[in-house]
């Protein structure tokens, strides 16, 4: 398998399509209810884990056959959109607790 530009970014972008969906409804949430919602942790832990292997690998990649030809700028856009992502995913249920939680 040949590793391209265009693999080290796709790869990025599944890992960012894996984590943002559950970084926006946890934000809904919270603005909308003032809570969050205990069972999205069933999907969104284990994809958090996944995009976190993605994202790691990518970077490998790109750091192994060089930063600045397979990390370009649309790289460090996804990054710092994963970053922010699953920040939120583990963040906000620590900031806004679940009162009718049982986990």
């Amino acid at each position: 398998m040949r590793i391209t530009v265009k693999t080290t970014q796709v790869i990025m972008l599944i890992a960012v399509f894996l984590i943002a969906p559950f970084a926006i409804l946890e934000i809904y949430l919270v603005v909308t209810i003032r809570m969050t919602e205990p069972y999205s942790y069933i999907w969104s832990i284990p994809l958090g884990v996944i995009s976190f292997a993605l994202m790691q690998a990518a970077l490998l990649l790109g750091m192994i056959k060089g930063w600045k030809k397979y990390i370009n700028k649309a790289g460090y856009y996804l990054i710092a959109i994963w970053i922010i992502s699953a920040t939120l995913v583990f963040i906000l249920p620590l900031l806004f607790p679940n009162k009718l939680s049982f986990l």
